[in-house]
């Protein structure tokens, strides 16, 4: 029913996550204008891409208007965001397609994500409106997507697909790296059950029992010709071994 889309990575300066990235062999796409941007990409040809992200400090009062006119879901999951540690911060989940295509239409993964968030609020788990968002591309494209987060912050949230579909056809990252092999997920017992719920479909998300929520590592596969210097990181956590 879902598959890993996204996972998100807190820094605190983008511009150097980009320069130390770039540094470590991958192609970063900014997500705006560099200049403004807060955040970055790094995207592959199959599988989950990445986003890093800044909340800056005077946008952290943004939870109480997010509380009162997208519930209390979306301001809990924004002082998250701010409050979390650098590193691996939450994943998003998208509805799952055979054909591995996204209509180009707006509205339409909007109203997809609605039934979803329904079927939330059937189920009786609290959960913010489905927030309608969009961002400009450095080269002046406009793209247009739709989320909403369950109130648990331990449970991912839900993205929809990108109008216009995001994901290159051909991408290449001079360290060898193709994509995402796997995500070590550390869960919570009382929550282990509704992620295993959510993640039936999904090939790379691997769970395990664990004092807290969160992604633990992420494995990268590929014909990997470069060591990664944890400094130039910024938290996240990668392997090169593609088994698991």
């Amino acid at each position: 029913m879902f598959k890993c889309s996204q996972l998100v990575c807190r820094v605190e300066d983008i511009k150097q996550v980009v320069k130390d990235y770039e540094a470590l062999g991958f192609t970063v796409q900014w997500g705006s204008n560099p200049k403004n941007s807060q955040n970055a990409f790094l995207w592959f040809e199959t599988g989950p891409h990445i986003e890093f992200f800044r909340i800056p400090k005077p946008l952290k009062c943004m939870k109480y208007p997010f509380s009162w006119f997208l519930g209390k879901a979306a301001g809990k999951r924004w002082e998250y965001w701010f409050d979390c540690p650098h590193g691996w911060c939450d994943i998003a989940l998208e509805t799952y397609r055979e054909n591995h295509e996204a209509p180009p239409d707006a509205e339409f993964n909007y109203q997809e994500l609605v039934k979803v968030k329904n079927t939330f609020d059937k189920l009786g788990l609290n959960a913010s409106k489905v927030v309608k968002g969009g961002r400009t591309k450095p080269n002046g494209e406009k793209v247009k997507y739709s989320f909403f987060a369950p109130e648990t912050v331990g449970l991912p949230f839900f993205l929809s697909h990108y109008d216009p579909p995001q994901r290159p056809k051909k991408i290449n990252h001079a360290n060898g790296v193709t994509g995402v092999a796997w995500i070590r997920v550390g869960v919570t017992e009382d929550l282990i059950d509704m992620y295993r719920q959510l993640t039936l479909d999904d090939t790379w998300i691997r769970l395990e029992a664990a004092p807290r929520n969160g992604i633990l590592e992420v494995g990268l596969r590929g014909d990997i010709n470069k060591e990664f210097d944890k400094k130039l990181l910024h938290g996240a956590v990668f392997s090169t071994t593609a088994d698991m």
